[in-house]
């Protein structure tokens, strides 16, 4: 699996303090290197996971924040915006309120950043997902999941989710498959993105405001990249955590 755009990697297999960025570890030469480490507060650790250990959030306090700058995911809601995040997730408890955040830099419209949330909304089980600009109102990017489904209700199963994002084609900009399947696609809206600062730094689990709903979940093996993988790089990323032949030992390798 090529490194090339790596820019965060975090394998969650710490027993203590900062989950360590490992994208430079891996040799990726596009890393945020210690700038994206996560600062943690309330989360259990060494928590069985799906690849080696991962933390558990309680859905009442805990959550992480990834650096201290409000540039440094920026390509991820740029003008020229091409991306890919992937990661692990596990519910700790079936109830959740409504927009409870993944990973975000941003609250509400007139903030610019980008926002992954979990949505029980009448009893219906969504992820979503939106690009805001910096002007009131404006969403680039507006989705969410179609299948009431999209999360499992459930507490005892991982699932792999990859969104990726193309700012520059005309229509299904944004994708998000579910153990690599299950896509769902939304095109851009005629709202134009920013190449400003995100309002707030990068929050795990956390409205950045510090007010809102925080998931109880569990995590592991989250990655952003500051590129579209390809369908056999995502594969890849999915068949390492569901004990199919990959040579794990060389998963970060250059192809």
């Amino acid at each position: 699996l090529s490194k090339t755009g790596l820019k965060a990697y975090w394998r969650f297999d710490e027993s203590s303090g900062d989950i360590i960025n490992q994208a430079t570890s891996v040799g990726s030469t596009d890393s945020l290197g210690s700038d994206a480490d996560i600062q943690i507060t309330g989360a259990t650790y060494s928590q069985t996971g799906k690849i080696a250990t991962a933390l558990s959030f309680d859905g009442i306090n805990d959550y992480g924040v990834i650096g201290t700058s409000t540039s440094q995911f920026n390509f991820l809601h740029s003008t020229t915006a091409k991306w890919t995040i992937c990661f692990w997730l596990k519910l700790v408890a079936s109830s959740r309120g409504t927009f409870d955040r993944i990973f975000n830099t941003t609250v509400a419209s007139g903030t610019a950043g980008i926002n992954i949330y979990l949505n029980d909304l009448s009893s219906t089980q969504k992820m979503g997902f939106v690009i805001h600009n910096s002007t009131s109102g404006q969403g680039v990017c507006d989705w969410v999941s179609t299948a009431n489904d999209y999360i499992p209700d459930d507490t005892t199963t991982w699932h792999f989710y990859s969104l990726t994002y193309d700012q520059s084609l005309g229509s299904n900009n944004f994708k998000i498959k579910r153990d690599n399947d299950n896509l769902e696609q939304q095109t851009k809206t005629s709202n134009s993105p920013v190449n400003t600062n995100s309002t707030y730094v990068m929050h795990l689990n956390r409205l950045p405001s510090g007010s809102g709903n925080f998931p109880a979940n569990l995590i592991d093996d989250f990655s952003v990249w500051n590129r579209v993988l390809t369908d056999d790089e995502i594969s890849t990323l999915y068949n390492a955590g569901t004990g199919k032949t990959v040579d794990t030992a060389n998963l970060w390798q250059e192809i």
